[in-house]
């Protein structure tokens, strides 16, 4: 077994960031596969900052889901 870090789905990994959204956290990585680790909640000045990322890959998801330029522009005026 070993450990990497891994991006991978927040599914209750970081409980201040947004379920679903990709974070890197510790795997471990063993016979049974890949294991994230649980890291619970970042302090609030670092989950601020990762929220300005994960807004602007929001935006960007809509815009191609959407099809809407707009949000193509206002995700690149905010990256």
């Amino acid at each position: 077994p070993s450990v990497v870090y891994g991006n991978v789905r927040n599914d209750n990994l970081i409980d201040n960031l947004p379920q679903g959204c990709c974070v890197e956290v510790a795997c471990l990585v063993d016979a049974n596969g890949i294991q994230p680790t649980k890291v619970g909640a970042l302090p609030a000045h670092l989950a601020a900052l990762m929220q300005t990322n994960i807004n602007v890959q929001t935006l960007l998801t809509q815009a191609i889901l959407t099809e809407n330029r707009d949000y193509v522009y206002y995700a690149t005026m905010m990256d």
